[in-house]
């Protein structure tokens, strides 16, 4: 059986994508770059070990500490379960507590080494709850989808396009969305052409075995998912998110819905932020979370009409 331990982490940010990080003096991954934080002790709780690890590790005592979302990360002979906060305020003065070297690195600009699960951290703090996705026939940013008030990440499929009709829709899509600040996911393997300008890369579930496993990745990397098994895959290749369907409505008549109670026990089983997609409504967001998804997704009731 393999081993998991669980930890929780210590997210400061000083002046926009630099973060404090410490250097691990002990294997594995000796001399490699990791978020303040530990692991928890036997029957303690994420934020009490937070509160205890700070206070050890850095010297600070948090006042103020934002769960952000847990998510699990797979090693070759292990897995660590990662409690993430972000703190926003503290008492004391950062340093050292352990006689480690302690640094704010931004992880895209440095050559330090990084624990893989670092780039996957600072994805999930930048995942909106809602993920628009373009309908068939799709030709241009509507002005209704740029006006909504909701946060969102928008996802262009690559069905019924050709090569060259696709790559321009995304072309021109990306200078609305960079200057909306919109999240722009575009379908797999169009992320090759490297003229085009987005954030994520979607993978169907029938071409998840083709995810190129980037652990330094910029790029959200996404995948569809309708059963365990397929999350199984996303898990072993720790994607950022997965989008689980049917679960309300599908658009094949014999095709079997999941319900909220299947999409909660895939949402259990997947080692990521899960989305709810099928006959889902952005107002059932809440639903989404108390089933233990991260969001929500769809095609016709999330666009103005």
């Amino acid at each position: 059986m393999r081993m998991t331990i669980k930890c929780s982490i210590a997210i400061l940010e000083n002046n926009h994508q630099s973060y404090l990080f410490s250097k691990r003096k002990k294997l594995p991954y000796i001399n490699y770059f990791e978020f303040p934080g530990g692991k928890l002790n036997e029957d303690e709780k994420p934020y009490d070990a937070l509160l205890r690890e700070c206070k050890e590790e850095i010297g600070i005592i948090i006042t103020d500490a934002e769960y952000i979302y847990t998510i699990k990360q797979r090693y070759l002979d292990f897995d660590v379960i990662l409690y993430i906060f972000k703190i926003n305020t503290y008492n004391g003065t950062i340093r050292s507590q352990e006689n480690q070297e302690i640094l704010f690195l931004d992880p895209y600009k440095m050559t330090h080494k990084f624990l893989q699960s670092t780039f996957r951290i600072l994805k999930v703090l930048k995942l909106q709850r809602n993920i628009i996705i373009s309908k068939i026939g799709y030709q241009n940013i509507s002005s209704d989808i740029l006006n909504t008030k909701n946060n969102y990440m928008l996802r262009i499929r690559s069905f019924d396009y050709t090569k060259d009709e696709y790559e321009k829709i995304i072309s021109n899509a990306s200078m609305s969305c960079k200057r909306e600040m919109i999240q722009l996911i575009i379908d797999h393997p169009f992320e090759n052409n490297s003229e085009l300008d987005f954030s994520g890369i979607h993978y169907t579930s029938s071409n998840l075995l083709e995810v190129d496993k980037i652990n330094k990745s910029r790029y959200f990397l996404s995948a569809s998912c309708h059963n365990i098994d397929e999350v199984s895959i996303a898990n072993n290749l720790n994607l950022d998110f997965i989008i689980v369907s049917p679960v309300l409505k599908s658009k094949y008549k014999n095709k079997k819905c999941l319900g909220w109670e299947g999409f909660k026990k895939i949402s259990e089983y997947a080692n990521m932020p899960t989305f709810a997609l099928g006959g889902i409504n952005p107002r059932d967001l809440p639903i989404s979370i108390n089933n233990s998804g991260y969001g929500v997704s769809g095609i016709t009731n999330f666009w103005k009409r």
